[in-house]
C-alpha cells in the first residue's frame, strides 16, 4: 500500500468495541509507536495499558481538556 493511501484511509474512533485486546496485538502495537519519528530521538516515553473499563472512565473524567504534563503528573498521583 503506497503512503497516500494509508494516509487517506485514516479514521478517527469515538466509539470503541469492549472486546479485549490480546498481549500480543499490544506489543505489536507498542512496537509500532516505538518505531515513530521524535525529536532528536527522544524517546522517552512511557506507556500505561489499562483494561479496566471502570479505570478508563475515571480517568477520562479526571483530565481536562489542554492539560500541562505537571498536572498531568498530579492526576496520576492522586489516583
Amino acid at each position: 500500500m503506497e503512503f497516500y493511501d494509508v494516509i487517506e484511509k485514516r479514521r478517527t474512533i469515538r466509539d470503541f468495541e469492549t472486546e479485549e485486546i490480546s498481549d500480543a496485538v499490544m506489543e505489536r502495537i507498542i512496537s509500532a509507536a516505538m518505531k515513530a519519528p521524535t525529536n532528536d530521538h527522544m524517546r522517552d516515553w512511557h506507556f500505561i495499558i489499562v483494561r479496566d473499563r471502570d479505570v478508563v472512565v475515571k480517568l477520562l473524567e479526571a483530565i481536562p481538556k489542554g492539560i500541562s504534563d505537571e498536572d498531568m503528573a498530579v492526576i496520576f498521583v492522586s489516583l
